[in-house]
């Protein structure tokens, strides 16, 4: 397998989405909660009066879903 490419085609991706084998969504939120909160408390979206935790970790795995 081309390393390079494999690279280049996950460079733009937040690391959430990438992965070297699939998980099913407990080992992946498991693996990646820490990030995703962290990047959720910097935007200011967890201070949103309509913020939904468990909508923002599904729309993420949605995303590693589609990046795979």
């Amino acid at each position: 397998m081309n390393t390079d490419k494999v690279t280049k085609k996950h460079s733009k991706l937040p690391i959430y989405c990438v992965s070297e084998r699939f998980l099913e969504y407990e080992e992946w939120f498991a693996k990646f909660e820490d990030e995703i909160n962290i990047e959720l408390a910097e935007t200011g979206a967890d201070r949103e009066m309509d913020f939904d935790s468990e909508r923002e970790f599904d729309k993420r795995y949605e995303m590693y879903l589609n990046a795979r």
